[in-house]
């Protein structure tokens, strides 16, 4: 599944309420410029992680996404959901090319 939102900061917002209020095991992957996107700011000095980081960080790497989207094409235990935004869809179009010549 394919999530497009029109800034970094929607996508941000929108990883963390899916994550928070899924019913199904998720595979979420985020396309953006700011790996930050998937980090929830630390506002408690005694929480080391927050359950709603991403193990995966936001990326616009061509060569990591193409991977990312492979592992997670094998992966039927979980429902994918590619969140990007608008202006990232550029990279997922070269990461498609490229996981197709190989």
């Amino acid at each position: 599944m394919l999530f497009l939102v029109p800034s970094i900061s929607l996508l941000s917002q929108t990883v963390r309420a899916w994550v928070a209020n899924r019913d199904l095991p998720m595979r979420p992957l985020a396309v953006c410029s700011d790996p930050r996107a998937t980090r929830k700011v630390n506002t408690n000095a005694f929480e080391d992680i927050s359950v709603t980081d991403l193990a995966l960080p936001a990326t616009t790497d061509v060569a990591v996404l193409t991977e990312r989207i492979k592992d997670a094409a094998s992966d039927t235990s979980a429902m994918t959901v590619v969140f990007a935004t608008y202006q990232s869809m550029s990279w997922l179009k070269r990461s498609r090319a490229a996981a197709r010549s190989r």
